[in-house]
């Protein structure tokens, strides 16, 4: 391995590692609070580190397979031309991101978390990612176990109604 490989490699290294120190820290200060208190920002930092160390195993590997760049790496199409513009595939790709964004939140005020969360997981899944029958149930189903569990269960999060469960009361 040459200077520029382990230049290269320890630059792309420190954001990951600065997100892994600001992330124990998080965790370590979550850690003296009161359980609920704490229970979300030790679950946030401890998926922060968790990403940061997949991101420094990413990076070794990448290294390790020999110079490729990170367009190579994640197999995109988008080639930087130089004035800040991309090909018209990467403006669509950014449109269908926020429209499936905008409408996860719409579904949120209109039918609440509990119908939400699992619904905008399956399509998403199942329309954009392809996945196959089984992923698109059980990841619906985890999610909506996990926000059953820890936001009504342990945090005894009181939700309010959604709009449209306003709106068809106000008809009666």
């Amino acid at each position: 391995m040459n200077s520029s490989g382990s230049l290269l490699k320890s630059r792309e290294l420190v954001f990951p590692l600065i997100l892994i120190i600001f992330f124990a820290i998080i965790f370590l200060l979550a850690l003296r609070w009161q359980w609920r208190t704490s229970l979300m920002p030790a679950i946030a930092a401890g998926a922060g580190i968790l990403f940061g160390v997949f991101e420094i195993v990413r990076v070794a590997q990448t290294e390790k397979r020999g110079k490729q760049t990170i367009a190579d790496d994640t197999n995109s199409e988008q080639k930087y031309t130089g004035d800040l513009t991309y090909e018209s595939k990467s403006l669509y790709q950014g449109i269908i991101f926020f429209v499936w964004v905008g409408a996860f939140f719409l579904g949120v005020l209109l039918l609440g978390f509990h119908v939400s969360i699992p619904l905008f997981a399956f399509l998403y899944v199942k329309v954009e990612g392809k996945a196959p029958w089984l992923l698109s149930i059980l990841l619906p189903v985890f999610l909506l176990g996990f926000v059953i569990v820890v936001f009504d269960w342990l945090m005894d999060i009181a939700w309010s109604a959604p709009l449209l469960f306003r709106w068809l009361r106000a008809f009666k």
